[in-house]
């Protein structure tokens, strides 16, 4: 059984990650690279794994895939009616 009122807290979540990135969303690696404190939070709001992490991904992920988390997160707010 699905916790709907679980799922639509998770989904308030994913919506503030992904209003915090478009912050980031132009980003350059330079830029990215040159300020830990730009790294920190584009990295934790990505991930919650605090292992060390490939820039390069990091800022794919930032540049050209949050497309596909709000599709992820569109499929799952139509799953539990949010």
């Amino acid at each position: 059984m699905v916790d709907r009122d679980l799922a639509r807290r998770k989904l308030a979540a994913l919506d503030d990650y992904l209003s915090q990135l478009e912050e980031f969303a132009g980003t350059s690696a330079e830029a990215y690279g040159a300020d830990w404190r730009i790294q920190r939070v584009i990295e934790r709001t990505l991930v919650h794994d605090y292992t060390r992490l490939d820039p390069a991904i990091v800022l794919r992920v930032l540049h050209h895939d949050l497309a596909g988390v709000r599709r992820f997160r569109d499929a799952i707010a139509a799953l539990v009616g949010a």
